[in-house]
């Protein structure tokens, strides 16, 4: 139980409802990008964005401090429900 507070917890219960609505339209495996910065030894993911064809990121589109990540809805489902937990 010591490590219980080793990592952060970030409520994400909306963003995950999110993902989730996005992966029942464009599938698991559907491109999106996911905004995050770092806080201490912590990375927090903060927000995401489906990607389409025509619809891409620009640099001034990530927030100042922050990174981003490409990946897949589903990746990004995990990510959010990873630092949503619950012990």
């Amino acid at each position: 139980m010591s490590d219980v507070f080793d990592r952060p917890f970030i409520e994400s219960t909306e963003i995950i409802e999110d993902i989730k609505d996005d992966i029942k339209k464009y599938g698991w495996d559907a491109r999106c990008f996911v905004f995050y910065r770092q806080v201490d030894d912590h990375i927090i993911f903060t927000d995401y964005g489906h990607m389409t064809e025509d619809k891409g990121l620009a640099v001034e589109d990530i927030p100042v401090g922050e990174a981003v990540v490409i990946g897949t809805l589903g990746e990004a489902l995990e990510a959010f429900e990873d630092q949503s937990w619950v012990e």
